[in-house]
């Protein structure tokens, strides 16, 4: 009988960093812990407020987690005058020493993945700024502004990823810009190359040069920009949810890439704990036999939380057995 792993040496084999198939498919939680930098202001500290950029967010109680207060008005109305506008901190005066050790101060580096949380990417920075429509219609009217806006923001990013390397030495980014709508992505593969590509691209460099795992959240139907994405050095997907072709990624990645896929059933209050079970099933027996399989219960419906226990209950006994045959 082998050796019974610890949660961080199974997530090795899962993510390539150590030879040998896994004993069972880790859990986002268990396997890893999500921290945020002090040191950042992505979000208010509080449930409303403003962030680094000056944007207005609130904490929406029902959807557990934060969006834009649409009643204030854009930060930014004119994108040709962003160097005016977005006040870009001083990432050189942090102490982010002093932030590393307080944020640490009780996480557990020889069982667990560190995972650092990044949030709000180039392309959710734009939106968040000038609001959606305005920053599609500056694809068109003002492709110049926005790459020069988009390349500032991938700066901030990349000198970030820099200092938490530094004084944190996570295991993997959880960096998140959302590419997806519900049927597809939110542009062609054209315009992704052209605008967003070299941001991601640069984002993935900085994150390699930690000795990071980089791992790219995209909500939506993004599949069609997933070798886009993989050829920049995306070491792992997520949340890859039901809308997305889970056969065909499985297929066409399925021995390069890994994957981190949400658990969508939890998010409805009125689904069945059985229907919760069977997708618990299907993700396990489609993405498994891969080897690359983490799985992620993050709800997003406050009067959904009963059925995150039954799926963290169903993934430990199914995500077990499914690797002891």
């Amino acid at each position: 009988m082998s050796e019974k792993l610890t949660e961080r040496q199974n997530a090795d084999r899962v993510f390539g960093r150590a030879e040998g198939d896994p004993q069972w498919v880790p859990i986002a939680g268990q396997y890893n812990e999500m921290v945020f930098s002090s040191g950042l202001h992505e979000r208010p500290s509080g449930p409303y407020g403003q962030d680094w950029s000056g944007c207005w967010w609130r904490f929406d109680e029902k959807c557990l987690g934060y969006a834009p207060d649409l009643t204030k008005p854009p930060v930014l109305e004119d994108i040709t005058r962003w160097r005016e506008v977005v006040p870009f901190p001083d990432l050189e005066a942090i102490d982010w020493e002093e932030c590393a050790r307080r944020d640490l101060a009780e996480f557990d580096r020889e069982n667990k993945y560190l995972c650092m949380f990044m949030e709000t990417g180039p392309w959710e920075r734009v939106q968040a700024l000038m609001g959606m429509t305005e920053a599609f219609v500056s694809f068109y009217e003002e492709p110049e502004a926005l790459k020069e806006l988009l390349n500032a923001i991938t700066d901030y990013k990349v000198t970030a990823i820099r200092k938490i390397g530094e004084h944190y030495h996570p295991d993997e980014y959880f960096a998140q810009d959302d590419l997806g709508t519900a049927k597809g992505p939110m542009f062609s593969n054209e315009i992704y190359r052209e605008f967003l590509q070299p941001c991601h691209k640069r984002i993935a460099d900085a994150i390699h040069e930690t000795g990071a795992l980089y791992m790219h959240h995209s909500c939506g139907c993004m599949d069609a920009l997933m070798e886009d994405l993989y050829a920049i050095g995306v070491d792992t997907f997520n949340p890859l949810q039901g809308m997305n072709d889970w056969e065909g990624i499985v297929s066409k990645f399925g021995d390069r890439a890994c994957f981190s896929v949400g658990v969508g059933s939890i998010d409805r209050a009125d689904n069945t704990p059985d229907f919760v079970r069977s997708e618990i099933h299907r993700i396990i027996d489609t993405f498994g036999p891969s080897k690359h399989l983490s799985v992620m219960c993050f709800p997003t419906n406050a009067d959904a939380l009963p059925l995150v226990d039954v799926a963290i209950t169903e993934l430990q006994n199914y995500g077990h057995e499914f690797y002891a045959n």
